[in-house]
């Protein structure tokens, strides 16, 4: 039986935050990729952390074939412009989660399609990802560099639901949301009236 995980934005911040001086110092990318949806408020955040350019990417999974014998492929459905990508060495790509891998592997092979020179020779890829799936594919020698914010793998049966997804932005029930909202309005509320003696 699936089991759902819901990590709130403070969460993510905080996985975040620890692990950007370890990108830092074992790293130091150029620029950020972020592959969305997932990636995109991870990367955004890490960026402002690290302080260098973003870029964005959309890569869409389909599966073919029946029970027995299901395909999963990755489509890139939008990429960066051609040659943008030419002036950076160290490239970092950000998602939120690595379920089996073959998103952040499709990714690095496209950017190897858009440079003149063979990336697998320059020692200039790296992945960093939130959360890893704990029956996902070794991606390690797709990348120079691969970095976990989260040190335990996910269960295969836990169904982890980002602040950023629809269950948790519409689900009014939902506590982490509630909480959000709740903070953000006494927060406001204290800012308005602060001075006014209310």
């Amino acid at each position: 039986m699936e089991k759902r995980c819901y990590p709130s934005y403070s969460d993510v911040e905080t996985l975040i935050r620890r692990s950007a001086a370890d990108i830092e110092n074992n790293f130091s990318p150029d620029c950020i990729v972020a592959v969305g949806s997932g990636g995109v408020v991870p990367a955004t955040i890490l960026k402002e952390l690290l302080e260098v350019p973003i870029y964005f990417v959309s890569v869409k999974s389909s599966c073919t074939g029946d029970d027995h014998q299901v395909q999963e492929s990755r489509e890139i459905v939008q990429w960066v412009e051609k040659n943008t990508l030419e002036k950076y060495k160290r490239v970092l790509f950000v998602d939120d989660m690595i379920d089996t891998g073959a998103t952040l592997i499709r990714c690095v092979l496209e950017l190897n399609l858009t440079k003149t020179y063979n990336i697998f020779s320059n020692n200039e890829t790296a992945a960093f990802v939130l959360y890893k799936k704990r029956e996902a594919t070794d991606i390690n020698t797709m990348f120079d560099y691969i970095k976990v914010a989260c040190p335990a793998d996910v269960p295969t049966e836990v169904h982890v639901v980002f602040p950023w997804e629809r269950e948790q932005i519409v689900a009014n029930n939902n506590h982490y949301y509630f909480d959000i909202v709740w903070r953000s309005s006494v927060s406001l509320y204290k800012f308005i009236f602060k001075d006014s003696g209310v």
